[in-house]
């Protein structure tokens, strides 16, 4: 098969877990014999193994965090020019299957090209931003509380407009965000959209209850595996891995590096990964270490760590930072109603709470004094990281364009 990546980033331009599988899954395809291209953004890659477009979407793309819901309509779905430039892109390289990985910032032109020359694509869906206007399902401080499937479009522009930081411009974004959320059902309904894929079963529900069915298959497991090696110098080490903003939980750990630090507990954090609260995180005199954006290398800080900190905001389909320190028997702590906290539950991984710096506190007191249970968690890591092989979840990838 001729397949088409469609993606926002691609290797060796990399953000997170999402650009690694990308690659993974291209090397894997390519050694089965199938021609793979990438079509990303203009921030997608300079140099790779795979022939490469770049594009650009909309002239309000700064980067991956923004799109102006409503204001960038015209680019989302009216863009011809990119439309036209794609469907000579899949004729020139005569495309069997058009996977598209990431529609955020490349508009829906590669599904409206894909219509247009009777070509199947198969939609990946890593965030819920086919079903939501902010992505995250209600960008706020406090819990996550469920759209409903009938969401109305009123109260999806307060949540945007306070996303942009622009509350009292709800009013105005309700005209384009009407038209988007009706050229959003058309297009997702496209009959070249032959599959679309989660990752995680409870992913799968939230889509079906907006009315998009799907299937889930999990993210794999594409690093080493090992066991705890303990550091010797009776220090708790704490690991935080993932985009350094708000949203992800980061600003957490300062409250919780607060709290630990009172109760006289010898202890370290680690944070791994890039965003704006960076230069905030470093901070030694509260022992968070932030080492920012790390590949292989950060294996050696899961080795070490006697739990992981998963504590995102905001409902994702998954946590590919869950199944890593799974692979190194690492408990997890995740806040419920979230994809990692559902990924701990599942696997029975470590500890789900409440969504506060006080809950996942307590949690690490649990963890530090109960030995039966994080003996319990390492067998059930063990036991379940079988479910997450690379080489079995790209071969239901192959499948699934196989039969698009």
């Amino acid at each position: 098969m001729n397949i088409a990546f469609v993606s926002e980033f691609f290797p060796p331009y990399v953000t997170g877990g999402a650009e690694m599988f990308l690659n993974a899954l291209a090397e894997y395809l390519h050694s089965r014999g199938h021609k793979v291209i990438v079509i990303t953004t203009e921030q997608g890659q300079e140099k790779g193994r795979f022939r490469t477009y770049k594009m650009k979407s909309s002239p309000f793309h700064f980067s991956h965090r923004y799109q102006f819901h409503g204001i960038t309509l015209p680019w989302m779905f009216c863009n011809s020019g990119l439309v036209k430039r794609l469907k000579e892109i899949y004729t020139r390289e005569g495309i069997d299957v058009v996977y598209i990985n990431n529609m955020f910032h490349l508009s829906f032109a590669p599904v409206q090209a894909a219509h247009a020359l009777g070509i199947p694509a198969v939609l990946d869906v890593h965030d819920y931003w086919p079903i939501c206007f902010s992505k995250d399902m209600l960008h706020r401080e406090d819990p996550y509380d469920a759209c409903s499937g009938d969401q109305g479009v009123a109260k999806c522009s307060r949540c945007v407009a306070r996303k942009l930081g622009l509350s009292h411009a709800a009013p105005l974004l309700m005209p384009g965000l009407c038209s988007e959320k009706r050229l959003r059902k058309k297009w997702l309904s496209s009959h070249a959209i032959k599959k679309v894929i989660v990752h995680s079963a409870e992913g799968a529900k939230e889509l079906k209850r907006h009315g998009l069915d799907s299937m889930a298959i999990p993210y794999p497991y594409l690093g080493p595996r090992g066991r705890h090696v303990d550091a010797g110098d009776g220090v708790f080490r704490m690991l935080f891995v993932s985009r350094l903003e708000r949203v992800r939980g980061a600003a957490m750990l300062l409250d919780i590096a607060s709290a630990m630090k009172k109760s006289g507990m010898e202890f370290r954090i680690d944070v791994i990964g890039k965003g704006s609260l960076m230069s905030q995180l470093d901070r030694k005199d509260l022992c968070i270490h932030a080492h920012g954006f790390m590949g292989e290398e950060r294996f050696g800080y899961f080795r070490k760590a006697n739990a992981m900190l998963a504590l995102q905001r905001y409902p994702v389909p998954f946590g590919i930072n869950v199944i890593e320190a799974m692979a190194f028997q690492v408990p997890v702590i995740g806040f419920g109603g979230c994809g990692p906290g559902h990924l701990v539950e599942e696997n029975g991984a470590g500890i789900v709470v409440d969504m506060d710096s006080g809950s996942v506190v307590k949690a690490l007191e649990k963890l530090i004094k109960n030995r039966m249970l994080v003996k319990r968690v390492m067998a059930n890591d063990a036991k379940n990281m079988e479910k997450y092989d690379k080489n079995a979840i790209f071969k239901r990838y192959e499948d699934v364009f196989g039969t698009a």
